[in-house]
């Protein structure tokens, strides 16, 4: 979806590499995982949302590339990281739906499966926690393309 709107959009972009700071990079993952957690008060609706919006930006900064003669440098930039990242974010987002589901058993009185699947949602999560942590270290460790 994002990749076709890129097409549509007529977006000008350029890169420009940068280095980054190891602790704002892994702040702004931490932030991101956290935000995710916040989704649960939504019963999971949020969680989606924001991953679904976190795949589209890609989608349209990868869509905006795509014939520019540097589209391979931004792919290249972005699979380091990405590599780590982006799966720490689905997990994240799965174990806040394992969460969410403990939460919808608990209602339905069914406490066993509850206690499981909410341990499953804790782990899952701290499984992000490490993930994101080690992306913005290999992110802050190479220059990324700033896109202006």
């Amino acid at each position: 979806i994002g990749a076709y709107s890129a097409t549509k959009m007529n977006i000008n972009l350029t890169p420009n590499p940068q280095k980054l700071e190891y602790g704002s990079v892994i702040m702004h993952n931490l932030g991101v995982v956290g935000i995710l957690a916040a989704g649960i008060v939504t019963l999971g609706i949020g969680t989606l949302g924001i991953i679904f919006i976190n795949g589209s930006s890609l989608g349209i900064t990868l869509g905006a590339f795509h014939d520019k003669h540097y589209f391979s440098d931004i792919v290249m930039a972005l699979i380091p990281h990405g590599i780590l990242e982006i799966p720490a974010f689905i997990i994240a987002g799965a174990g806040d739906l394992y969460v969410v589901s403990s939460i919808i058993l608990l209602i339905m009185k069914k406490k066993e499966k509850a206690k499981s699947n909410f341990k499953r949602g804790l782990i899952l999560n701290c499984i992000a926690v490490i993930l994101v942590i080690l992306a913005g270290i290999v992110e802050a460790s190479m220059p990324v393309a700033k896109i202006s």
